[in-house]
């Protein structure tokens, strides 16, 4: 730094308001994820009935994604897919990734202990849309299969179609309704369709509603994870899905991670 001060500002230039009903005239929609790719946004939601408490999850086993122009926010079309459950879940915001070419990948991970009330008949699964468009291609991973039956958590992406990913070491029917425990840290890789253990990363518990925070350097992936009674940055080297403990933190969860240049 040259030793002067930098300040940046942003201004709002324009608010767009728009009907929720373009997605669901019955239904509540929740959002799960969102990315703009070629000047339309992408956005993963699933719908609940609202007039039951608690809520209950409606449609399980199909994909959306909303399309709308951007900036403009003009409603273009509502893709859906069978061959994967609800894109994403709640709070998350893991349910649409884009790559670095501007294609992107849609993530179901079909789990009661994502918040849903039902596991989902599909296996969790990536689905790819090609940048632009408003269709699915006919790509298909079925990580469940290849996690050897284990259903992924949380993701995060890490570039050149890697994920880190935290998978649930319960079976379906073990699980229970925001059991957000029992994880297990993984390296996913979409274009190999591959799942590698982190056996560095012990099995530990989630942050519940608090979603994925980590930073990326160098080739590798630096997150806070709560593991033996504390919470530690783990230093994961995403290449070789390997790991090393680092910085001990005096909290209970951190809520989001930065790198300062």
């Amino acid at each position: 730094m040259d030793g002067q001060i930098y300040t940046m500002e942003c201004y709002l230039v324009r608010k767009v308001t728009k009907p929720v009903n373009e997605l669901s005239t019955s239904d509540w929609p929740r959002l799960t994820g969102m990315t703009v790719s070629d000047n339309k946004i992408y956005i993963t939601y699933y719908l609940t009935d609202e007039t039951k408490k608690p809520s209950v999850t409606r449609y399980i086993n199909k994909a959306y994604v909303a399309v709308y122009s951007y900036p403009e926010l003009e409603y273009i079309t509502t893709m859906e897919d069978e061959r994967a459950a609800i894109a994403g879940s709640w709070n998350a915001y893991n349910g649409i990734f884009q790559t670095e070419s501007g294609n992107m990948y849609t993530f179901s991970n079909t789990s009661i202990a994502n918040g849903f009330t039902e596991n989902s008949t599909k296996k969790a699964a990536f689905l790819h849309i090609p940048k632009g468009t408003t269709q699915f291609d006919d790509y298909y991973f079925d990580v469940e299969t290849a996690a050897r039956g284990l259903k992924p958590v949380h993701l995060q992406y890490l570039g050149n179609g890697k994920f880190f990913a935290q998978v649930s070491t319960l079976q379906s029917e073990e699980m229970t309704r925001w059991a957000d425990k029992e994880l297990k840290a993984c390296i996913i890789d979409v274009k190999e369709k591959t799942v590698k253990d982190i056996p560095q990363i012990p099995v530990h518990d989630g942050d519940g509603s608090q979603r994925m925070s980590g930073v990326i350097e160098n080739g590798c992936f630096y997150i806070p994870l709560a593991t033996d009674g504390a919470l530690y940055f783990y230093k994961v080297d995403i290449n070789n899905a390997t790991a090393e403990r680092g910085a001990k933190v005096a909290s209970n969860f951190v809520s989001a991670t930065f790198k300062m240049n």
